[in-house]
C-alpha cells in the first residue's frame, strides 16, 4: 500500500512516539 509508506514516512516520529506510548502503558 503506497498510502501506509507515505504516512509513515511522512510521520515517522510519531509512529515512534505512539508505539513508545503504548509500549509505556503496557509495561505499566
Amino acid at each position: 500500500n503506497p498510502f501506509l509508506e507515505v504516512k509513515v514516512t511522512d510521520t515517522p516520529k510519531r509512529s515512534r512516539r505512539d508505539f513508545g506510548l503504548d509500549c509505556d502503558e503496557h509495561s505499566t
